[in-house]
């Protein structure tokens, strides 16, 4: 975390141990009251400006006429938080038999401390803060703003980096079950009681005659027999799933700002119209390979530190030469990870490896969570954009006030990157409460100059445009509007309710199951953004064998070769996001 503070203006010829006994009176107040909840608080030395000389004739008058100043008002203090220590919630003092240690406690914290009773017996000066569990971490800033601003001249300003990016994706409950058994037999058997479950739910609700077994449960229903396959993922994905889970789980437990850190990461993948191209499985690894791999500072203890060293690592790794191996408990020995790179050297040269490889301890050959995606360009794309955002954030650490627009710049979606948009109506977006503040607007903007630049906007149609979209598609595709959920019981809104419905993704799918030999689609899948950037391949403009079902969306240019027709190819996606897409736009 980083707390810097604005001092109200001293002389203006301060000698030089005067401005260090400043830096080292705020680093000081910092240490005390952090306390144990910081392994480490310096504050940086402001560097000097002398005054400016017109000639040579002019420099020793400007040395004689005064000392050097500091470049800037500003002390910045830096802390290296304990991960376990920072959110607790009391601060114990010295007892209340020892006066003096209780009076210098109680002139430190001021009105703060207080006499408390705790369960031992013990009767000690306490400062008590209260924050529901999802702002804990934000208990040292209130102790150092409150330390500091009592303790500094009036008029200095504190500012403080640990309750920066609160905005993320707020925690979700897991979608599927998380307690399958490790074991075959007890999986099989698990499957058999869920399947006795359902029968006797059927004959307790319905009345129908079921017969349940370890593979399907028999309905029996006017003299016809239903059989109800129970479905589960194949047993070998479930043993992986399950290892996933008690990784993530083990990380959460060890480390309080991985889950945070971990929504920052997919928030920001997401603004970055990734979301899609990396699976969140794969961003839990990287997280958490930022936070226990081999590095030399102690791991992150706040989400904005956790989520720069997760930039860091993206832009960093060398993808290209060498796995990244997620080994949060040291399971993997010296000859095991030699083997594994190896592995990895041979799978390169055939050409059969993933562009970005991760491996754990039970996957250690295959990737499971990256085999397919991201390939080779979007990951050089995401490698770019991580360095540049692990700088502007690296900047903004040292820069907090005044920095607020520059923090939400960060999230900024990268709009000169794609050939063509293709705009979503937003109100049928499941999540359009969730895009980043003045990114519509700034789509909107950057449509209207490219339309200037070029005096007209290509919308994408072709002649033979087609029958306009139904009006009952747009009815179909609309959120509950705010005050109909106020005004409305909630059995009355049930028959209309898609539940787990997600038309960004599903949009997505289609459009890469037809168009995906020809561009890469970019959506943020769990925000707001009403768009979905199109990059079109660069082997997509090589004459090619025909599709037959793309044929009418082929230009041939040889017998039995074609080039895609743009145009045609826009209103193909236009039509597939009926009653979803607003309009098809190319660049």
């Amino acid at each position: 975390m980083w707390i810097p503070c604005l001092l109200s203006p001293l002389l203006p010829a301060l000698l030089l141990p005067a401005r260090r006994q400043e830096e080292e009176a705020v680093e000081a107040l910092v240490r005390r009251a952090l306390t144990n909840r910081a392994l480490l608080v310096r504050a940086l030395q402001r560097p000097l400006a002398f005054p400016e000389a017109s000639g040579a004739g002019d420099v020793v008058g400007a040395l004689a006429s005064g000392l050097a100043a500091p470049a800037s008002r500003r002390v910045l203090v830096g802390a290296v938080v304990d991960g376990q220590e920072a959110q607790r919630l009391v601060d114990v003092g010295p007892p209340a038999d020892d006066a003096a240690a209780a009076a210098r406690f109680r002139a430190l914290w001021g009105d703060r401390s207080e006499l408390r009773r705790f369960q031992d017996g013990k009767i000690c000066e306490a400062v008590a803060w209260e924050a529901p569990p999802g702002s804990r971490h934000t208990i040292p800033d209130a102790a150092v703003s409150h330390v500091l601003g009592r303790h500094l001249a009036r008029g200095a300003r504190i500012d403080c980096s640990a309750g920066r990016l609160d905005a993320a994706l707020a925690p979700q409950p897991p979608a599927l079950g998380r307690r399958w058994p490790d074991d075959l037999a007890a999986y099989g058997k698990m499957k058999a009681a869920i399947g006795c479950q359902l029968a006797g739910a059927l004959a307790s609700a319905a009345g129908f005659t079921a017969s349940p077994s370890e593979e399907a449960v028999d309905v029996f229903v006017d003299g016809f027999a239903f059989r109800l396959l129970l479905y589960t993922d194949s047993p070998p994905r479930v043993l992986v799933l399950s290892w996933h889970h008690g990784l993530v789980a083990a990380l959460e437990g060890q480390y309080a700002a991985f889950g945070p850190t971990c929504r920052l990461a997919k928030r920001w993948l997401g603004t970055q119209l990734l979301g899609s191209q990396l699976g969140c499985e794969a961003v839990e690894l990287l997280v958490g390979a930022a936070f226990c791999g081999p590095a030399l500072a102690p791991p992150p203890a706040s989400r904005v530190t956790g989520l720069l060293r997760f930039l860091q690592l993206l832009a960093s790794h060398p993808w290209l030469r060498a796995p990244l191996l997620v080994d949060p408990l040291r399971e993997v020995d010296a000859a095991q990870r030699r083997a594994l790179l190896q592995q990895y050297e041979a799978r390169r040269a055939a050409g059969s490896a993933p562009a970005m490889f991760i491996s754990t301890p039970r996957d250690m050959a295959y990737s499971r969570w990256t085999v397919d995606r991201p390939s080779a360009g979007v990951l050089q794309h995401l490698v770019g954009a991580a360095a540049a955002a692990a700088e502007q954030l690296s900047a903004l650490q040292e820069r907090l006030e005044g920095a607020g627009d520059a923090w939400g710049a960060l999230f900024a979606a990268p709009l000169e990157d794609f050939d063509a948009w293709v705009l979503l109506r937003r109100d049928a977006l499941p999540h359009a409460d969730r895009v980043i503040p003045g990114e519509s607007a700034r789509l909107s903007k950057h449509l209207e100059r490219h339309a200037a630049g070029h005096g007209k906007r290509n919308r994408g149609a072709s002649a033979d445009a087609g029958v306009p979209a139904a009006k009952s598609a747009n009815a179909v595709l609309r959120a509950f509007p705010q005050r109909v959920l106020a005004s409305q019981p909630t059995d009355a809104l049930l028959p209309e309710l898609l539940v787990g419905f997600d038309p960004v993704g599903r949009y997505l799918a289609l459009l890469e199951e037809r168009f995906g030999h020809l561009a890469v689609f970019c959506a943020d899948t769990a925000g707001g953004f009403p768009a979905v950037g199109v990059k079109w391949q660069p082997a997509a403009f090589v004459p090619s064998p025909l599709r037959p079902a793309l044929a009418h969306c082929v230009v041939e240019v040889a017998p039995g070769l074609g080039v895609p027709n743009l145009a045609q190819v826009l209103h193909e996606m236009h039509l597939l996001g009926e009653g979803l897409v607003q309009e098809v736009v190319a660049l």
